[in-house]
């Protein structure tokens, strides 16, 4: 009777929560990160160009492409760049992570514990209500793929398998790289230094191997990269990587930022993992510790840890979602800690893994529509329908002074490249993912107006300038005026 009960609730739960996942997507606008990735995977796909990422058709050189190639190719196979279509992709990396993170698991540790780590990293509470709302972001995805990338290592370590290892993992170090940059590469040095160190196999990081695997990434890295010399600055390109990273690391940040940083992110760390973070508790006691250290996976999930998130505790720059790929080897550890404690039953998880995909259903129907209602910021979907009945459907561009900057990547003051660079000025990525999608061309920006053309331009930039000025609003993200105007 209780096995048919908990199998009953089992496929409940995961019912449950794969109608919390996917229900829902187009409720919201997109937000925050969400539309400058479909924007920049929209003028792929609109224009073929699949080589060197682009923003209102000039080059943008924040991220590497791989994530734009995964959200154009989910436009192209269901004909639309809608905003469900947007979040669907990191949505569905997650899930395959959840099941595989069940098969791994399940080689070393019991069925049960296989099962509930899975359905904890479907329901950390900051994946549960923010991560997979926002899912159009990029951190899902990366970190899907960082997940493999470390599981290859240990995987392949274990059976002493030392060229899968290296050549396994760094592909997939070079995939995470061309999704994200740096990160990709610092989560592959520590851990595999850590994993050798803890094995005491110093000649393994010298091995012929190891040096294939290097030579792997830099030949898929090095292939991209001459495709991207052949259309645009390369140089440039990976200059500005490197700033992306360096910027928000602990070597740019003063003392008293990152004490700061590492006083509260602990704190805020087992907040993003609420509720299951409080199975930490558990660790006090000794003999619960003692078997987390003694079983080989779970001591592979707490090096990993150990070995990589001191970067992000000291990083006053770290935000909530860069901490994703984290979020599976913790759920080894915790549903390892839950089913070793003899009084916490299978069960029991199973009824509260239940109750949170109930209120996940509920705030996708109650609460979701209601933050879309009452936000200011959720304006712009009104907009796009103003701007193109203005307009008669006639196109619409961008324009203004173009925005000049210096990628300076530097370490500890050391500048280590320098560059100058030119992009569009910044605007709400909504207003030209609303445009493209409604309109399906490019929202381009142009620095020398046309005249008889429908353009968006900040109020300020067109002053004494002659312009006949068709509708002005207030862009409540900038807090600036906005006008779309015809230079005449």
């Amino acid at each position: 009777m209780q096995d048919k009960t908990s199998n009953f609730l089992l496929v409940s739960t995961i019912l449950l929560l794969l109608v919390g996942y996917f229900s829902s997507l187009s409720t919201l606008e997109l937000r925050a990160e969400e539309p400058r990735r479909a924007v920049v995977a929209m003028e792929m796909y609109y224009s073929g160009d699949w080589i060197v990422p682009k923003i209102h058709g000039w080059n943008y050189y924040n991220k590497p492409p791989l994530f734009n190639w995964v959200v154009a190719a989910h436009y192209a196979l269901f004909g639309s760049t809608a905003e469900w279509v947007v979040r669907l992709p990191s949505l569905l990396a997650w899930w395959m992570t959840a099941l595989l993170l069940f098969f791994f698991t399940r080689r070393h540790l019991s069925t049960t514990t296989a099962i509930i780590a899975a359905l904890l990293l479907l329901s950390f509470g900051d994946i549960l209500y923010y991560g997979s709302i926002h899912s159009g972001e990029i951190d899902l995805f990366f970190s899907s793929l960082i997940f493999l990338q470390i599981v290859a290592i240990f995987h392949f370590g274990q059976s002493k398998k030392y060229g899968l290892l290296f050549g396994i993992s760094y592909l997939l170090t070079a995939s995470a790289f061309l999704t994200k940059g740096m990160p990709a590469l610092a989560f592959q040095a520590l851990t595999l230094l850590v994993y050798f160190i803890a094995h005491r196999n110093w000649k393994g990081l010298f091995s012929w191997q190891h040096i294939l695997g290097i030579f792997l990434f830099f030949v898929v890295l090095g292939s991209y990269c001459y495709a991207y010399e052949q259309e645009a600055n390369v140089f440039a390109f990976l200059t500005n990587l490197l700033k992306e990273s360096t910027q928000r690391s602990i070597s740019e940040h003063q003392f008293g930022a990152i004490a700061a940083q590492f006083l509260l992110f602990f704190p805020n760390l087992l907040k993003l993992l609420l509720p299951w973070s409080l199975a930490l508790l558990l660790l006090f006691k000794k003999s619960i510790r003692q078997l987390v250290w003694k079983n080989n996976l779970t001591r592979f999930c707490s090096l990993f840890i150990l070995a990589n998130l001191w970067l992000y505790a000291l990083s006053p720059g770290t935000l909530n979602r860069y901490l994703y790929p984290f979020f599976p080897f913790f759920a080894i550890i915790l549903a390892y800690t839950l089913m070793e404690h003899q009084k916490i039953k299978y069960r029991h998880l199973l009824y509260a893994l239940l109750f949170l995909g109930v209120v996940r259903i509920g705030y996708n129907f109650i609460l979701l529509p209601k933050q879309q209602a009452t936000l200011k910021q959720t304006m712009y979907r009104d907009l796009n329908e103003t701007l193109w009945d203005i307009t008669e459907g006639e196109k619409i561009y961008w324009t203004g002074a173009a925005y000049k900057w210096e990628a300076r990547p530097s370490f500890f003051g050391l500048t280590i490249a320098s560059d100058s660079l030119q992009s569009p000025p910044l605007l709400p990525y909504q207003i030209p993912y609303y445009l493209e999608h409604t309109g399906k061309y490019i929202f381009e920006f142009h620095p020398e107006a046309r005249t008889d053309t429908y353009y968006l331009a900040y109020k300020k930039f067109v002053a004494n300038k002659e312009v006949e000025i068709f509708y002005t609003f207030t862009e409540l993200w900038t807090k600036q005026e906005m006008v779309l105007v015809k230079f005449l």
